[in-house]
């Protein structure tokens, strides 16, 4: 049946893309400037100021910005004491409230000396190789103006490491492809003059989530060199289940922020997935189901290989589920309403 040799072959092409994307090359002496929205972040600062401060990377080469988005709680305090231990440590404060954190970005790359950005979370833990591993995919003789990073979280159950490695997995594949579909906040390396060049978030200042995303769209309109990094891994700290309910509704719910093009083939994949079942069925499509779950299981597991993550056994049977996860999740962040901390 024709409907599952298309999904056969655009596995087929993700999976070509997974091979298609940048590789490393010798460390360059690229300088970096860390910028970091914080709101409201007490219990995850002293896990990430430790992770910052055992970076092995010159001191003189990278600093690190932090810039408080009008937090309630002792957020700002930290910030200022671990801007106290070292001169490359810097503490800002946004000048009015609600001003997002959007706004928080633009003030620490507006602040930050050295070309390169590296955007990250307040909850998140970087590896201590984190700088000179990401030095090697910047060539001095070649325009990146956007580096895709990895970011999975630890401790959570093998089915959220299998939600964060084919997320991942749909990201480099796409970036490879040259038609990149989404990126992660948490690990996101920008340079601050393209940056400026598009004007930063200038034009969605006000949209509470996708700073993300939107930047992405915004490089990919002004034809900016993007590729995407398999290493290194900027580990995500675990949260709460309320908490994390409302990051699936945010993430999931973007659908409207993708590109034409992203927004006809979701939607299309979405009907076909729906229909399969039927097709299967009623035609006793078994041998070519077969075909696309054996091609399946191979694309996860090469970027499982590329990204050094662990391929569970338990994946042979999510990749089952999750497309139908994955509808039903989307449909729910599109319509549901979600709060912003």
């Amino acid at each position: 049946m024709i409907i599952v040799w298309l999904f056969i072959s655009f596995i087929i092409i993700l999976t070509l893309g997974l091979f298609l994307n940048l590789k490393p090359g010798k460390a360059s002496h690229t300088r970096f400037s860390f910028v970091i929205a914080c709101k409201n972040e007490a219990d995850n600062l002293p896990g990430l100021f430790s992770s910052l401060e055992k970076i092995s990377y010159p001191e003189k080469d990278f600093e690190i910005i932090l810039v408080d988005d009008n937090s309630t709680d002792n957020t700002f305090i930290m910030m200022q004491e671990f801007a106290l231990k070292k001169a490359s440590y810097h503490a800002l404060r946004l000048d009015h409230p609600h001003q997002g954190k959007k706004m928080a970005i633009t003030k620490g790359i507006e602040f930050a000396m050295f070309p390169y950005i590296i955007l990250t979370d307040a909850d998140c833990l970087a590896p201590v190789t984190v700088l000179e591993t990401i030095s090697k995919y910047i060539d001095p003789n070649k325009q990146i103006d956007m580096l895709i990073g990895y970011s999975p979280e630890i401790n959570n159950s093998l089915f959220r490491k299998f939600v964060y490695l084919i997320t991942a997995s749909f990201y480099a594949s796409t970036t490879g492809l040259r038609m990149p579909f989404s990126c992660t906040g948490r690990l996101l390396v920008v340079k601050k003059a393209s940056f400026i060049a598009v004007n930063g978030y200038k034009g969605f200042e006000d949209r509470v989530s996708g700073d993300d995303k939107l930047l992405l769209n915004k490089f990919i309109k002004h034809n900016k060199k993007i590729r995407y990094m398999y290493q290194p891994a900027m580990e995500t700290l675990p949260v709460a289940k309320e908490i994390l309910k409302q990051q699936d509704l945010r993430r999931f719910g973007k659908f409207t922020m993708n590109s034409l093009f992203w927004q006809i083939i979701s939607v299309l994949l979405g009907l076909a997935l729906l229909l399969m079942p039927y097709f299967i069925y009623k035609y006793s499509l078994w041998r070519d189901i077969l075909i696309l779950y054996i091609v399946s299981c191979l694309y996860l597991f090469i970027s499982a290989r590329k990204h050094h993550a662990a391929f569970h056994p338990i994946n042979l049977l999510i990749i089952v589920i999750y497309p139908y996860y994955l509808i039903i999740k989307s449909i729910h962040g599109i319509f549901k309403r979600w709060t912003w901390k």
